[in-house]
């Protein structure tokens, strides 16, 4: 498919929000069966779909949502003014990580 004049691999993937869907799937069943492997699953998930979503923002030099909020428009969900950036969700599954490893 064409987006804006470049040529867009799996669009799909992406329109559909199937990587959102799968880490919302994932996080049930770690939290239905509670295990610590099942918790570093979902934390391996959230790192994973971050640093994919960095790497687009990165190759297609749109690097102002990895650092900077992004508004929110009106009527958009989530209700929130400001979506917060992509580098501190990172920083936020890297710190969740290490809490899951570090626990007895």
């Amino acid at each position: 498919a064409v987006k804006d004049g470049k040529i867009v691999l799996a669009p799909n993937a992406r329109a559909w929000a199937l990587r959102n869907a799968f880490a919302g799937v994932v996080n049930v069943m770690g939290l239905y069966f509670g295990t610590k492997e099942c918790y570093y699953i979902m934390a391996g998930v959230a790192i994973w779909r971050e640093f994919f979503d960095i790497l687009e923002a990165f190759l297609d030099g749109d690097t102002d949502k990895v650092f900077y909020p992004s508004k929110i428009p009106a009527g958009k969900f989530p209700p929130m003014i400001y979506f917060p950036p992509w580098a501190v969700l990172m920083v936020g599954n890297l710190a969740t990580l290490y809490m899951i490893y570090s626990a007895e």
